[in-house]
Formats: structure tokens, sequence, C-alpha cells
């Protein structure tokens, strides 16, 4: 079993990227079929979410809070997929650190 849940890096100045699992998600039991815990930080990937065209991070016209309204870039038309512009971006690994603690057989779940 694997999971996908995208974990949205934006500061409000600039585009809209997720930081993601690859392809195959992120995989919650060992072929064993025990829970995976520990770091899975590694296995995320920066995805562009295809919104707007992409801009200088931080500094673009058409980002928050310098976009005079939601929406008012130029439409990137894109699919969802990894990050390929010519800005550079800190990997996700430097910016968040996800971990997986599996909860005991029988704990409460809120």
């Amino acid at each position: 079993m694997s999971a996908e849940v995208p974990l949205v890096r934006n500061s409000g100045s600039g585009p809209r990227y997720d930081d993601a699992p690859g392809a195959e998600g992120i995989e919650l039991f060992s072929a064993d079929g025990l829970p995976v815990s520990g770091d899975v930080t590694e296995q995320l990937v920066l995805r562009d979410a295809g919104t707007e065209v992409n801009e200088v991070p931080g500094a673009g016209p058409n980002q928050a809070p310098r976009q005079p309204t939601p929406n008012a870039g130029p439409s990137a038309e894109g699919d969802i997929g990894p990050v390929d512009d010519e800005f550079a971006y800190p990997a996700p690994r430097e910016v968040l650190r996800v971990m997986i603690t599996p909860e005991p057989p029988g704990a409460p779940t809120n």
C-alpha cells in the first residue's frame, strides 16, 4: 500500500509547487506487511502545480502579494509534474522532513 499526500510549498510570494511522493507514492507497508516507520523525506520530489507560468521565485509580478487579483498571471495550462524550468529551488530535504510513525494496533484514531 502506498500514499500520495501533497505538501504545498508556497510562502505566499511565489509559484505554487507541491512536495509530493514520486509517481510510485510512498510505501506504507514493507513486503512482509509490516508498517513502515521513519524518515521518508528522500522519497519526495518537487512538482509544479501547472496553474500559472513560472516566474522568478519570490519576485515575479504575478505572485502574491504583488498579484493584483487571484489567477491574474498567464495560465500555464499545464499538468502537475516535476518542476522543469530555469529557476533554482532547494531540494525537498532542505526545507522539510517527513516522518512516518505507525500507531499501535487498536490505538484510537482522531
